[in-house]
């Protein structure tokens, strides 16, 4: 049994809330459990959003996963950064090298973070043209889906689910959870926010 549970959020629908979704049910858990929070975007926008240049990413948990593994533990802490109680490792920068890593190796640091550390759950931000988003979403506990009504959104999701069945990964689709969400006329443009407003209600009660 994982002492880490992860958490899959993933939608092949853009803009459809799929970050900010993250965060905010990250930063909720975060109020009574140990979360990390991890976003694979190419460009993830952070360090303008946060106005803050990070010192160390994902590239460096990367460089010492491959090169220095015996390292990782006592460099993550000084790596790990913190939202309203919400522990994240900042995103890469576009680099070849995060479009480099198999499935399996995504796999493999997942549990060395497991191993290494007390979290108790495991947020992972995914996104389309990564490497092994299927075999980590099979991993998941619970998978959220976003989706929409429009008709290309809607043409989107069923493409997707045809192709978990065409590779029988049948798991997946039982383990997701779709959430539709209605048009939010104000959302937190503060990270720092994001358990307040409407957003953070839907997601509350998605939890419970």
């Amino acid at each position: 049994r994982r002492q880490m549970k992860l958490i899959g959020v993933y939608s092949p629908v853009r803009r459809c809330l799929q970050t900010s979704f993250a965060l905010t049910m990250g930063q909720l858990l975060a109020r009574e459990h140990k979360v990390l929070y991890l976003n694979f975007e190419w460009y993830s926008g952070f360090s303008q959003m946060m106005h803050k240049e990070f010192p160390a990413d994902m590239l460096d948990v990367l460089y010492y996963f491959k090169c220095a593994r015996e390292k990782l533990s006592l460099r993550l802490p000084s790596i790990v950064q913190n939202i309203n109680g919400l522990d994240f490792i900042p995103p890469g920068q576009a680099s070849l090298d995060m479009q480099g890593i198999s499935g399996e190796k995504w796999l493999e640091l997942l549990e060395t973070l497991e191993r290494i550390s007390d979290y108790e759950y495991l947020i992972l931000d995914l996104t389309d043209g990564m490497n092994g988003l299927l075999e980590l979403l099979s991993q998941c506990y619970k998978i959220y889906t976003i989706t929409k009504d429009d008709g290309f959104a809607m043409a989107k999701i069923s493409q997707y689910e045809k192709l978990l069945q065409v590779n029988e990964m049948y798991e997946i689709a039982e383990k997701t959870v779709k959430c539709r969400f209605p048009f939010f006329e104000k959302l937190p443009r503060d990270f720092n926010l994001m358990t307040h407003g409407e957003l953070a209600g839907y997601v509350k009660a998605i939890i419970r």
